[in-house]
């Protein structure tokens, strides 16, 4: 496999050496690739660190690094436009530091909605009146905290109540984000299809590590879903909450992932024919994210 000193074509992965040997006296600024027919400078091929940005988490240089590059790219994320517009076949890919960033952004998702939830409940359990939240024998205030603290980290898959006689009860709830699942698969099935149709890939002249990119990076559209999950789990228990904020939210992850594939087929990869090719994976992202919630129909 070539490695990063190696000049391959930004877009296809060809090896361009063959045609670098022939150069005797000078060489040419831009070049061509014979296999797929992208235009590339010459100075991008023979040196990686041109295709480096300096505001990309994926060429961070070290954690810190990454973690500094962490808001500049969901910038660029969230504007699909901007991101593929400066994140063309010719950067160089990789998809580590981008699923430590989505770790990072889903850890702080989770564990903030953790706290208003757990928040919300403590507000209840504390409320003038009798308790009525907590069944189980009569709870003081220090076992409220600590059931407050349990659920930041729990409550995705359940609520613990407590104490009881026998101890602190939890109560598993696993179906707690069925419209995460359905714009998971939404934004999957395109990457899916790009995939598991080389003939299609082949045409665009696209690596499978482009496809990979758009989808790892692309799975931050999880985030306001889950936001809004987190929001109608705590508006269902008595939290202030709005609908029309959470409702919102759903909707537009729906809207950003065609777009944002769309931006990738036509501005970042640049795909003969993205009209078409959009349609018809658009199609099939729909089918895919019914399927993805064909579990939650056995439940």
């Amino acid at each position: 496999m070539p490695n990063d000193t190696t000049p391959i074509c930004p877009r296809c992965g060809y090896d361009q050496s063959g045609f670098a040997a022939g150069w005797r006296d000078a060489c040419p600024l831009e070049g061509t690739c014979s296999e797929c027919g992208h235009a590339f400078a010459w100075a991008d091929v023979f040196d990686p660190c041109r295709r480096d940005l300096p505001w990309l988490v994926e060429h961070a240089p070290g954690v810190r690094g990454l973690l500094r590059r962490i808001l500049p790219t969901l910038a660029r994320v969230l504007a699909a436009r901007s991101y593929w517009k400066s994140v063309g076949v010719e950067v160089r890919v990789r998809l580590l530091p981008v699923v430590v960033m989505l770790a990072v952004v889903f850890a702080a998702v989770y564990l903030a909605g953790g706290v208003w939830f757990a928040a919300s409940r403590y507000r209840q359990w504390t409320a003038p009146g009798p308790i009525t939240a907590l069944a189980y024998g009569t709870p003081t205030r220090a076992d409220m905290l600590a059931a407050a603290a349990v659920n930041v980290l729990t409550y995705g898959v359940g609520e613990y109540w407590g104490p009881s006689p026998s101890g602190w009860v939890f109560e598993w709830s696993m179906v707690r984000y069925p419209w995460c699942l359905f714009v998971a698969g939404f934004h999957s099935g395109w990457a899916i299809m790009l995939v598991a149709l080389p003939d299609t890939r082949r045409r665009a002249r696209l690596r499978l590590a482009h496809v990979g990119r758009a989808w790892v990076t692309g799975l931050v559209c999880l985030a306001p879903v889950l936001v809004s999950a987190i929001g109608e789990r705590v508006r269902a228990d008595g939290g202030v909450v709005s609908e029309w904020v959470l409702d919102w939210s759903f909707l537009a992850s729906l809207v950003w992932v065609p777009w944002w594939w769309w931006c990738a087929l036509r501005v970042g990869w640049r795909v003969e024919g993205s009209i078409l090719v959009w349609f018809l994976l658009l199609i099939v992202s729909v089918m895919v994210a019914m399927v993805s919630m064909a579990p939650l129909l056995v439940i």
